[in-house]
């Protein structure tokens, strides 16, 4: 802020009602005071601020080992077993109960909403709904389950006070959820999980990478853009889903999903025509 003109309205009012002998010993003074005035108010903001900002970490502090903790390794299982590709390499003496485990989880964000942010509310709203509102298409509500997840993780990465390696492996998991939420739309939950146990064939670090993240979630945005629909098709889709694939299996995701597809038609057919 320019207070070039202060000083000339002060000089100018002095000029003008103090006498001459007088006038450095006041121009003085009042140069002393406003300056101390000045430095005050400095001061007090970049007290402020710093006080906000010690405020907001501790808040985050909180929001952290309340709502997210206790759930964070649980979120992490879950993805993991869905998406296992071989199975039989999971321990006996340790079951694991996807509905049981699903149920603690969003248990526990239920019980903690005074912590989350209004995307998690919004999104635990949409997941909650499906207790008294059919699930018409049959897969809505592993998709709000998903989206769940991705919001909790999206939040998660931007308040935790966790180094890179950390913060890659959230990243992971948040682009893998939301693999889960697009495919689960696209072809089901069942054909979304296969091609997700099919990461072996993934570029190294590809799913750590938040541009990928960021990258494959504007792309399926904007399919339902204006007017934008008319000419993207999901086989354009399947193109950016082989940017996470390694060069030597291109293309990988149009004839993945259409065998499952063809698959799953055979199986209708058996089941209509015994």
């Amino acid at each position: 802020m320019d207070f070039k003109w202060l000083f000339t309205w002060m000089t100018n009012w002095i000029n003008d009602n103090i006498p001459e002998k007088m006038q450095p010993a006041i121009l003085t003074s009042a140069t002393t005071l406003i300056g101390a005035f000045i430095g005050a108010c400095v001061a007090q903001y970049f007290s402020h601020r710093l006080g906000l900002k010690r405020e907001k970490k501790s808040n985050q502090r909180i929001f952290y080992n309340e709502l997210f903790a206790p759930i964070l390794l649980k979120m992490y299982t879950y993805c993991d077993y869905v998406t296992e590709f071989n199975k039989r390499i999971l321990k006996d003496d340790h079951p694991i109960d996807e509905n049981q485990l699903l149920c603690e989880i969003n248990d526990h964000i239920g019980k903690n909403l005074k912590y989350a942010s209004p995307k998690i509310i919004n999104a635990y709203n949409k997941l909650k709904q499906f207790e008294y509102v059919d699930d018409m298409l049959g897969k809505g509500e592993d998709i709000a389950q998903y989206h769940l997840f991705e919001e909790i993780l999206n939040e998660l990465i931007k308040i935790a006070p966790y180094d890179r390696k950390s913060k890659k492996e959230i990243s992971k998991y948040r682009t893998m959820y939301f693999l889960l939420k697009v495919l689960t739309y696209l072809h089901g939950k069942k054909s979304a999980a296969q091609f997700l146990e099919c990461r072996f064939i993934f570029k190294k670090n590809k799913l750590y990478s938040k541009l990928t993240y960021k990258y494959l979630s504007f792309f399926f945005e904007i399919r339902y853009m204006p007017f934008v629909h008319f000419f993207y098709s999901v086989d354009i889709y399947y193109n950016h889903l082989d940017t996470l694939v390694k060069k030597k299996d291109r293309p990988f995701a149009k004839p993945f999903f259409k065998v499952r597809r063809d698959l799953e038609e055979m199986e209708y057919s058996k089941i209509m025509n015994p």
